[in-house]
């Protein structure tokens, strides 16, 4: 049965932690998974809806760009 994601809510955002990398690079990664509700509804017409949470973690680096931090995260799988 199909389902489509309507919305996402951040229920807890995860705690980060920082650390310098040689060229002023500076990972990012969480210290504490967060959490996420996303709002689902079926496809097949019926209007049913639910929602399902999930955990959120961060892992990345921030740069700067033209003075200004810019962070890239990391994709998984």
């Amino acid at each position: 049965m199909p389902v489509k994601v309507v919305a996402w809510t951040i229920v807890r955002y995860p705690g980060l932690s920082f650390a310098v990398d040689a060229g002023d690079v500076v990972s990012v990664t969480s210290s504490g998974h967060g959490a996420a509700a996303g709002t689902l509804v079926r496809s097949s017409g019926t209007g049913a809806s639910w929602q399902e949470a999930v955990t959120v973690g961060i892992s990345g680096t921030v740069r700067a760009v033209d003075g200004k931090p810019v962070l890239s995260l990391a994709r998984r799988g």
